[in-house]
């Protein structure tokens, strides 16, 4: 699996994936946003490459969990 570099990862380190909690809007204000995620995974950094930040990747393993592949928008990671 492929994901965005998280800033200064390194092979071996691992982060939580955690699916996207439901979105609710503040009555009071309007404002829209995310309940908090429930941990669904636990990915391990395998390696890393690009040149610049804006380039940075990391290629990823999953060591324990599952989820939607074909779904990816409904989820987040965390270190």
């Amino acid at each position: 699996m492929l994901m965005p570099m998280v800033s200064s990862s390194q092979a071996g380190d691992t982060f939580t994936l955690y699916k996207r909690g439901k979105q609710v809007k503040n009555p009071q204000t309007g404002v829209s946003f995310y309940l908090a995620g429930k941990p669904v995974a636990q990915l391990r950094v395998e390696s890393v490459d690009g040149d610049t930040p804006d380039t940075q990747y990391a290629i990823v393993s999953v060591v324990s969990g599952s989820f939607d592949k074909g779904a990816l928008d409904n989820y987040y990671v965390q270190q």
